[in-house]
């Protein structure tokens, strides 16, 4: 693996200049040259060597990746860089640079705009933005004050080629990948309990006076009561590196893999249920990206084929919860400074 403290220590430099250019229209080569470059050279890519790095990767469609990053020769990872103020939540962004790693064979690719680092594993059967494994930033307003930047490190760390030599990445998918899976099946079972789970959970109980049909009751008011107080959140491959970290995330109600948030509700009160279970059930469905916050999904609601809604939400994150009301007019898009001011107000974050 590489070195932490090295990898740190950039963070700490390149923290620095985030408030600097933020906001400035820093373009794409620059953000490259500023930013991304230290960070890769950091994790040990050497970006000079042909065998280990190739810029303007040409790809079989007949256009470029930004950065191939080798082993032995052999394309391992993919890394397409945006501008700075790009938020990464474009669907397009995100399809093409994931359709570049499968059209290569390649399983691994990166989408950063120098600050965020998501990354995708293009072999999953899922659609574009649900292959995400997980993001990292590098925000100092999100790693001084929530998560320290060792443990930043450590995750920006999975990228590095001796982790890349190690399968770290593979360990970690699979792993991941499959809890999700298994968590949207559980969805589905509990939201319409099949005749065989009803019965056995009815025999769980020991009591058969129990009416088949109070059990299938219970059982989806139970799911939806869980579903409607906590996200599932993909976990972080480490623990927090510090114990700052750790108090940080128990103000912010994550805990054991989950991040606890208020219920999601409609301004007259009923409740909506789980993000994922609210997007997915919803007519037409709403195309999410499985983004931590009701606001971050609510606000990036797109239709299957990317074309707006003849709709949006008005959404209003509130400490006691988080309430979302459906109007006329197109779908829209909020930038994630907006979020973050809108959770700031309500007081979730400092």
């Amino acid at each position: 693996m590489g070195d932490i403290a090295e990898i740190s220590e950039c963070i700490l430099q390149l923290q620095s200049k985030v408030e600097r250019f933020h906001g400035s229209s820093l373009k794409e080569a620059q953000t490259r040259m500023i930013f991304i470059d230290p960070i890769l050279k950091a994790l040990g890519w050497d970006l000079t060597n042909p065998q280990e790095a190739d810029v303007e990767h040409a790809t079989i469609d007949g256009k470029a990746v930004d950065y191939a990053l080798k082993i032995n020769g052999r394309v391992v990872l993919l890394v397409e860089a945006k501008s700075l103020d790009d938020v990464l939540i474009d669907v397009k962004a995100i399809t093409q640079v994931v359709g570049y790693a499968s059209n290569e064979g390649v399983d691994w690719c990166i989408l950063t705009n120098g600050i965020t680092y998501k990354i995708y594993h293009s072999t999953e059967k899922a659609s574009a933005p649900e292959k995400l494994l997980f993001g990292v930033s590098i925000n100092p307003k999100e790693t001084s004050e929530h998560i320290h930047v060792d443990y930043i490190a450590e995750k920006l760390n999975l990228l590095s080629p001796e982790a890349m030599k190690e399968g770290s990445l593979d360990q970690l998918g699979e792993e991941l990948f499959a809890r999700e899976k298994v968590r949207e099946g559980l969805d589905k079972l509990f939201a319409d309990p099949p005749s065989k789970l009803i019965t056995m959970v009815k025999g769980a109980t020991g009591d058969a006076s129990i009416k088949a049909d109070r059990v299938k009751e219970a059982i989806m008011s139970l799911w939806e009561e869980r579903s409607a107080t906590s996200l599932s959140v993909i976990p972080s491959p480490r623990a927090p590196a510090v114990g700052k970290a750790a108090s940080a995330e128990t103000k912010l109600g994550v805990k054991r893999g989950k991040t606890v948030h208020p219920p999601v509700k409609t301004l007259d009160g009923k409740a909506l249920g789980s993000i994922s279970s609210f997007a997915r059930n919803h007519n037409p469905p709403l195309k999410y990206e499985g983004m931590r916050t009701a606001i971050d999904v609510l606000t990036a609601c797109k239709s299957p084929d990317n074309s707006d809604y003849d709709f949006h939400y008005d959404v209003d994150y509130r400490k006691d919860g988080v309430c979302v009301v459906r109007k006329q007019g197109p779908g829209y898009r909020t930038f994630q400074r907006d979020v973050d001011d809108m959770r700031r107000k309500a007081g979730f974050i400092d």
